[in-house]
C-alpha cells in the first residue's frame, strides 16, 4: 500500500467518523431541545390544572353568594311585614308593592351576581384552554426534535457510508489494472 493510498484510506475513514459523530452529537442536542419541550408542556398542564381549583372556587362563591341573597330576602321581607304591622296597616297596597319591589331588585341583583361569577368562569376556562392548547404544541414540539434527532443519526450513518464507498471507489480507480 502506498503513502497516498494510505492517506485516501485514512481521509476516508476520519471523514465516516465525522459524518456518525455529527448524527450523534445532533440527536444528543435534539433529544436536549425535546426534554424542554417537554418540560415546557408539564408546566402549561400544571398551570391549566391549577386553574381547576380557581373554578372551583368560582362555584363555591356562586353557592356563598346564593346563600347571602336568601338571607337578604328574608331580612327585607321580615323588615317590610314588621313594620306593616307596627303600623296597623295589612301587607297589601303600598307595603305589598314596596316588598316586591324590594325583593324584585334583590332578585335582579343576585342575577347579575350569578352571570358575573359565570363570565369569570368562562374567561378562566379560556385560559385553562389557551394553556392545554399550549401543551399540544409543546408536546408536537418535543415529538418533532426526538423524530429530528432520529433522522440525523440515520444521516450521519449514510454519509459515512457514502464516504466509505467514495473512498473504496477512489481506491480502486487507483489499482492497476491487471490482464
Amino acid at each position: 500500500m502506498g503513502a497516498m493510498t494510505a492517506i485516501a484510506l485514512g481521509a476516508g475513514i476520519m471523514g465516516a467518523t465525522s459524518s456518525v459523530m455529527q448524527g450523534n452529537q445532533a440527536k444528543l442536542e435534539y433529544e436536549q431541545q425535546s426534554r424542554a419541550y417537554q418540560m415546557q408542556q408539564a408546566g402549561y398542564n400544571e398551570q391549566a390544572d391549577l386553574l381547576e381549583i380557581e373554578i372551583a372556587a368560582l362555584d363555591q362563591k356562586k353557592v356563598l353568594e346564593g346563600s347571602r341573597y336568601a338571607r337578604q330576602r328574608r331580612r327585607v321581607e321580615g323588615t317590610v311585614i314588621a313594620r306593616t304591622a307596627k303600623s296597623g296597616f295589612k301587607l297589601s297596597g303600598s307595603p305589598l308593592t314596596v316588598l316586591l319591589d324590594d325583593l324584585s331588585q334583590l332578585e335582579l341583583d343576585e342575577s347579575i351576581g350569578q352571570f358575573n361569577i359565570e363570565m369569570e368562569k368562562f374567561n378562566v376556562r379560556g385560559e385553562q384552554y389557551q394553556l392545554r392548547s399550549g401543551a399540544i404544541a409543546s408536546g408536537s414540539s418535543a415529538a418533532s426534535a426526538r423524530s429530528s434527532g432520529k433522522l440525523a443519526t440515520k444521516v450521519g450513518y449514510t454519509n459515512a457510508f457514502s464516504s466509505l464507498l467514495s473512498t473504496g471507489a477512489y481506491l480502486k480507480s487507483r489499482m492497476p489494472i491487471e490482464k
